[in-house]
């Protein structure tokens, strides 16, 4: 089922990369593209553990899921670091990286959503809102954040202390999968936990936007 959804969604998608001539807007559909199919390898990776290692879910949800897609979402922006470190400014870098983790979502969401069908349809409806307003946006600062961090590498931030920037590029990774496994964490303590992650999440992306916006209008400044 989720390798269907994952299909689904990303051969449309490369046909829209196909007819696009904006060099972004070809990386954001392909990054989209590419988090809905990392959804699927991750999905697939995840139930392989649960073969190999005696764990619980809740153990899966907050120790292990958070590490293998956070790894997985991110690969093309390691990628990208190592071939192509500068190709793009680092808001595009950020943004790509967003809808990396977004396009991983909206397959995670559907599947949860076909695997509910037990529930009414203002319990469905419910269901979406809550994970749109969480986990999708969880989904999407956690892999900015790696998109940050390494776009930040790539383009001279850490050039005073040139030797670590790997350092900085695990410490970016390692914050995306904190903060994964903290709100997963978070969400499994009922409905304060929903409420909270709701609330938590939809602050942490009003500040990412304004921040992005920020400096997008500082780069404008300083090239005009």
């Amino acid at each position: 089922m989720m390798l269907s959804l994952s299909i689904a969604l990303v051969f449309p998608l490369l046909l829209l990369v196909a007819i696009v001539d904006d060099r972004n807007t070809r990386a954001y559909l392909g990054c989209f593209a590419w988090g809905c199919m990392a959804g699927f390898i991750a999905f697939s990776g995840n139930n392989a553990l649960f073969g190999i290692v005696e764990i619980t879910r809740q153990q899966m949800a907050v120790q292990f899921a958070p590490i293998t897609e956070e790894v997985i979402k991110a690969s093309p922006l390691f990628i990208a670091y190592l071939y192509a470190p500068k190709r793009f400014r680092r808001r595009d870098v950020v943004v790509m990286a967003v809808f990396v983790g977004i396009g991983f979502s909206v397959v995670e969401n559907f599947w949860y959503l076909v695997s509910s069908q037990s529930r009414t349809t203002v319990e469905l409806a419910l269901f979406v809102l809550t994970r749109s307003f969480s986990t999708t946006i969880m989904h999407g600062l956690a892999t900015g954040i790696v998109g940050l961090t390494l776009s930040s590498a790539a383009q001279g931030t850490f050039d005073e202390i040139r030797g670590l920037r790997p350092v900085f590029v695990f410490v970016g990774t390692i914050g995306a999968v904190t903060l994964h496994g903290y709100f997963n964490m978070v969400v499994q303590q009922g409905v304060v936990g929903e409420a909270l992650a709701i609330v938590g999440a939809l602050a942490l992306y009003v500040t990412a936007v304004a921040a992005i916006k920020h400096f997008s209008e500082e780069v404008s400044e300083v090239v005009a």
